[in-house]
């Protein structure tokens, strides 16, 4: 089996159990994302949209960012050079 395709099960695999986690977990605790589409969202469409190391560092960026130090708002998926842009989005929201 060549890495592409343990890439592309891998994706699917964390798409899948994000969405468990959206249909349970979520749905109890209520919406506690402070960014549009949601944490969860975001990281199914890196998921589909990059590669697996890519979608990797944007959820892992993204997730970080995700509390009271940094502003929320709306934050799509970058299209052009994902990582350098999310990098700095994190400077950029980080409150100061």
């Amino acid at each position: 089996m060549n890495i592409f395709k343990i890439f592309f099960i891998l994706n699917y695999t964390i798409i899948f159990l994000i969405k468990i986690y959206q249909n349970t977990f979520s749905k109890l605790f209520g919406q506690q994302c402070i960014y549009k589409p949601t944490c969860s969202k975001y990281s199914i469409e890196c998921l589909k949209k990059y590669n697996f190391l890519t979608a990797l560092v944007l959820m892992t960026l993204r997730t970080i960012r995700c509390n009271a130090l940094f502003k929320g708002g709306n934050d799509f998926i970058p299209k052009y050079n994902p990582i350098s842009t999310s990098l700095k989005e994190f400077q950029k929201r980080l409150i100061k």
